[in-house]
C-alpha cells in the first residue's frame, strides 16, 4: 500500500515514558503541519528539497519493483515516476560547482526507473546522488529531544481535520480532496512505511493530493516532533515493552539511559 497517490499507505509505542526513550522516537515516526501563527521557518534550500523528494521516489520504487526488476505495485511506480519528474524540475533551479554532477546522476537515477532495473542498481545510483549533494544530501536528523506534546498540539490544530483525531482517516475534510486522507494512526496503513520517508514526504508534500510540503513552515525539529506524535498513536504495551528492551540493549551507551545523551559512549563521538 502506498501513502501517496493512493491514500492508502503514509513502528511503534505509546510514549508515557517519552524521555525514556527518546531514541527509540528517532527510528519510529509521521505526518505534520504547521501551527496558524507562527513565524515562518527558512525556505528550504533547493539541495535539500531535492535530496528529500529523490530520497521518497527511491523508497516508493524499491517496493514497486523484485529484486529482479519486475513490477509488483503500478501505484508506487507511477508515484517514483511523478516524484522523479518533479526532481528534474527542482535541479535545474540548482546552483554551485555541484550542479552538474548532480544532474547527471538524476537522468541516470530515471533512466534506470523507466527501464524497471533492479531496485539495487537504483540504491547503488542513489547513494552516489546523495554524495555529489554533498551535505544537503543527508536526512536532517533531529538535533534536539522530541516533543511529544509540541507534536500533539501542531496536529490537533492543522492535521486533524483531515486525518482524524486519532489518525483513523476520518477528519471532515478526510475526503474532500482528490484521494481520502490515509489512516496514518494505523499500524495496518502504516506497517512498511520509514521514519525517513514519513519526514520527507512531510518536508516536499505528495503531488496530486492536499497534502503540501511543511518545510518553508515547520522546522526540522518541528516535523520530528509530529512524526513522533503520529507514531505514538499507533503504539500498544507490546510494542512499548520491545521498544523500551531495544532501548536498553542497544542505545543508552550513547544516549543514557533517559535519552540525555549522557551515556558512557558519548564523549567518546565526533558529533552528535
Amino acid at each position: 500500500m502506498s501513502i501517496l497517490c493512493n491514500g492508502a499507505r503514509a513502528t511503534a509505542s505509546e510514549w508515557p515514558r517519552a524521555r525514556s526513550i527518546a531514541a527509540v522516537l528517532l527510528a519510529l515516526l509521521l505526518l505534520a503541519v504547521p501551527p496558524v501563527a507562527r513565524t515562518a521557518a527558512a525556505q528550504e534550500a533547493p539541495g535539500r528539497r531535492l535530496a528529500n523528494v529523490v530520497g521518497v521516489a527511491v523508497e516508493e520504487y524499491g517496493k514497486a519493483v523484485d529484486s529482479r526488476g519486475r513490477l509488483l505495485s503500478d501505484i508506487e511506480y507511477a508515484e517514483a515516476v511523478d516524484f522523479l519528474a518533479d526532481a528534474r524540475g527542482i535541479a535545474g533551479r540548482l546552483g554551485g560547482a555541484r550542479a552538474p554532477a548532480v544532474r547527471a546522476l538524476l537522468d541516470s537515477l530515471r533512466d534506470a526507473v523507466i527501464a524497471t532495473r533492479e531496485p539495487a542498481t537504483v540504491t547503488a545510483l542513489h547513494a552516489r546522488f546523495v554524495e555529489a549533494l554533498g551535505p544537503e544530501g543527508a536526512l536532517e536528523l533531529p538535533r534536539v529531544p522530541l516533543d511529544l506534546a509540541s507534536g500533539k498540539r501542531i496536529y490537533a490544530q492543522q492535521c486533524a481535520s483531515c486525518h482524524g483525531a486519532v489518525g483513523l482517516g476520518d477528519g471532515p475534510a478526510a475526503r474532500q480532496g482528490p484521494v481520502p486522507a490515509p489512516a496514518i494512526g494505523t499500524a495496518k496503513v502504516m506497517h512498511d512505511v520509514s521514519p525517513a520517508l514519513t519526514y520527507r514526504i512531510v518536508s516536499v508534500g505528495v503531488p496530486g493530493t492536499t497534502m503540501p510540503g511543511w518545510a518553508g513552515t515547520l522546522s526540522s525539529a518541528e516535523r520530528w516532533n509530529v512524526v513522533a506524535y503520529v507514531t505514538s498513536l499507533r503504539a500498544n504495551a507490546a510494542a512499548l515493552g520491545t521498544g523500551e528492551g531495544e532501548f536498553a540493549q542497544r542505545c543508552t551507551g550513547c544516549h543514557g539511559v533517559v535519552g540525555a545523551s549522557d551515556g558512557p559512549l558519548t564523549p567518546t563521538l565526533s558529533t552528535f
